[in-house]
C-alpha cells in the first residue's frame, strides 16, 4: 500500500515516549484502503522440465493427463481459489478484502494458499517426478475485479486481473532468486514469499521475527528503492509453525458463514409451523 505525500496532513512525534511518529492522513485515502479489494498469488514452478525435454525430447502425455485430472479435483475442493495450470507450472489466485461484514481476520487465510500450493507441488512430484518451488505474494491490483477472472462472450478470452504489485512481484522475486542462487547468496528452498505476505501469516511473534531476519532485498520496477524483500524458507516449516487455533477458527468461520444461512432458513420454517400450530390451538379454544 502506497501513501502519497499529498495525502499526509500532519506528522506528530513524541520524542520521549516512542520511536515512530503518528501520521494524520486524508480520510478518503484511509477509507479507500479498507474498502479496496486485494489479491494473493502463488506461482508453483517445477524444476528440471527443460533439462528433461533437452534429454528425452518429450514428457509422457499420459502422466500429463493424470496431472491435469488431479489438479481438477484439487480445484473442486478449493473453489475459493483460481488455478491456472501449465505443463511445468501453475498460478493460484485468491481475492480478499481488508474489511467486510464479518472482519477480514476471519475471512482472510493466506495459510490456505500455502496449503494448496504444497498440494500442487506434491502432484508435480507424484505424476511427473519433478521437485518444485512456490513464490507467494499479495497486494492491491490496479485492474481489480470482484470475480477471480472474467471470460469473453465466446469463451476464448480470459482476463485474470493482474495489473499491479503482487503479480509483477512474482516474476521479480523469481528473477532475484535465480540470480542469488548463482551467486550463492542462499541455497535452494521450496518457498520464497514476499515480506508482507509473511507478515500476514498467523505466526507467533518470535517465529515471524526469525523468518524476517533472513529476508533478502530485490529490485522492483513498480516499487523502486531498497524496501522490497523476499524470504527464502521451507513451506513445511512455515505450515508447522502456524497458530493452529487461529487457523481452525478461520476455517470454522468460513464454514459457518457459508452454511449458516441454510440453517437459519430451516429454523424460520420450523418456527413458522410451530407458531402456526399454536395459533390454531388458541383459535380452536
Amino acid at each position: 500500500v502506497k501513501l502519497p505525500k499529498s495525502k499526509i496532513i500532519e506528522s506528530v512525534h513524541y520524542h520521549e515516549f516512542q520511536k515512530r511518529p503518528f501520521l494524520l492522513v486524508n480520510k478518503d485515502w484511509f477509507d479507500s484502503i479498507w474498502n479496496a479489494s486485494y489479491s494473493s498469488f502463488a506461482l508453483i514452478d517445477a524444476i528440471g522440465v527443460r533439462k528433461q525435454l533437452q534429454t528425452d525430447g518429450f514428457i509422457n502425455s499420459l502422466k500429463l493427463r493424470k496431472l491435469k485430472a488431479s489438479i481438477n479435483l484439487l480445484a473442486f475442493r478449493h473453489r475459493r481459489h483460481l488455478i491456472f495450470s501449465f505443463a511445468d507450472s501453475a498460478l493460484v489466485k485468491i481475492n480478499w478484502k481488508k474489511i467486510d461484514l464479518f472482519g477480514y481476520k476471519k475471512e482472510y487465510a493466506p495459510e490456505e494458499l500455502l496449503v494448496l500450493s504444497k498440494k500442487i507441488c506434491e502432484l508435480y512430484k507424484k505424476h511427473l517426478g519433478f521437485e518444485s518451488y512456490v513464490i507467494a505474494t499479495q497486494g492491491l491490483l490496479e485492474d481489480h475485479q470482484d470475480s477471480l477472472y472474467s471470460k469473453s462472450l465466446f469463451g476464448n478470452h480470459f482476463s485474470l486481473g493482474s495489473l499491479g504489485t503482487p503479480f509483477a512481484n512474482l516474476y521479480e522475486i523469481e528473477k532475484a532468486v535465480k540470480d542469488n542462487l548463482k551467486k550463492d547468496v542462499h541455497g535452494p528452498v521450496d518457498l520464497y514469499m514476499s515480506e508482507d505476505f509473511c507478515l500476514s501469516l498467523k505466526l507467533h511473534h518470535e517465529i515471524r521475527k526469525d523468518l524476517t531476519s533472513g529476508k533478502i532485498n530485490y529490485q522492483s520496477s513498480i516499487n523502486p528503492g531498497n524496501f522490497n524483500f523476499y524470504i527464502p524458507t521451507s513451506i513445511d516449516e512455515v505450515l508447522s509453525q502456524i497458530d493452529d487455533k487461529k487457523r481452525k477458527d478461520s476455517i470454522r468461520w468460513r464454514f459457518m458463514k457459508r452454511y449458516l444461512p441454510f440453517k437459519f432458513f430451516y429454523l424460520k420454517i420450523k418456527l413458522f409451523y410451530r407458531v402456526g400450530g399454536i395459533c390454531g390451538v388458541f383459535r380452536y379454544l
